[in-house]
């Protein structure tokens, strides 16, 4: 992958390979955020977190940064 928008793009698509991408760019901010919260075993919310925003992709538009941000609210 050469960028996030272009794994965004293909993500769109259904890409999984550009899903991965995204996954590992931004699950450990993700796990850390979660387990900031207290919860000692974040794995499961870091996959429903990812599933959620996955499955809204096309309703995200913004940088990797603002990705990042959608996905602590998410």
């Amino acid at each position: 992958m050469h960028s996030f928008e272009d794994a965004l793009a293909r993500g769109r698509l259904g890409d999984g390979s550009a899903l991965r991408y995204l996954f590992d760019q931004h699950a450990g901010r993700v796990r850390g955020f979660i387990r900031s919260l207290g919860i000692s075993d974040p794995d499961e919310l870091v996959s429903d977190t990812f599933l959620k925003a996955f499955r809204s992709l096309d309703k995200f538009a913004g940088s990797d940064d603002q990705f990042r941000s959608w996905l602590f609210t998410i």
